[in-house]
């Protein structure tokens, strides 16, 4: 990327970045040419990354043929995974797509809103408020915090419901951990508790499903649309 100075962004702050080796620098108000907040562009060589997840899929495969998958013991490798899984969404870089540049910006403007959510995902909203002051304003510990709901949310499933855990988690990576995980918040956490009510379904606990759909509505309201699946 480029240094870029003054370019607006499109939810109406301006934004600054500059580029070393590679790397963007992150300010709040600092070195912009008007003072404004810096929201942030996102920055590294393309690819540069990739290893990373090439080498999840790998020990997904490598560590399923080595580790149990059956009976209570399969719990350990799902456990390594949810950790690996946490840990490679939770620490990613905070703007690592456009999306999460608007959550970024939306979670530092919830410190001075009020505590009446006013939007259509009040679940949402309040959480991120909370956070906010919890964690003076850090969006990586929110980020973690999603990524921990939504990991624990497919650990718990997979245990109860899946034959084969490795081939779960292949699944999981190829279908929905990096779109939604890493870019979608509020899709992420709303699915986290989707995945919670399918246990709902799974048991016979309509109790359980009606809670988790609410919840799941709360952060995002089509979630909704899920109840008439119990």
């Amino acid at each position: 990327p480029k240094a870029a100075f003054g370019r607006q962004h499109p939810f109406g702050a301006a934004f600054c970045c500059r580029e070393t080796s590679g790397q963007d620098i992150f300010q709040n108000g600092s070195g912009c040419p008007d003072g404004s907040i810096f929201i942030g562009c996102v920055g590294g060589k393309t690819g540069e990354t990739m290893e990373v997840y090439l080498i999840l899929l790998g020990l997904i495969l490598i560590l399923g043929r080595w580790m149990p998958q059956t009976g209570p013991e399969r719990k350990y490798y799902i456990a390594l995974m949810a950790v690996m899984h946490l840990l490679l969404c939770g620490l990613r870089h905070p703007h690592l797509t456009g999306d999460l540049m608007k959550y970024h910006w939306e979670f530092l403007t919830s410190g001075a809103a009020s505590w009446m959510p006013a939007g259509k995902n009040p679940g949402f909203f309040l959480l991120m408020k909370a956070i906010f002051h919890l964690s003076n304003g850090n969006f990586q510990i929110f980020l973690l915090l999603i990524a921990a709901v939504r990991e624990l949310a497919a650990a718990v499933v997979i245990y109860r419901c899946s034959p084969a855990p490795w081939l779960s988690y292949l699944a999981w990576n190829c279908l929905g951990f990096y779109l939604f995980g890493f870019s979608a918040l509020k899709q992420a956490l709303g699915m986290s508790f989707v995945m919670l009510a399918f246990l709902g379904i799974w048991e016979q606990r309509p109790k359980l499903f009606l809670v988790m759909v609410l919840l799941a509505g709360s952060v995002h309201l089509p979630m909704l649309s899920f109840l008439p699946a119990y």
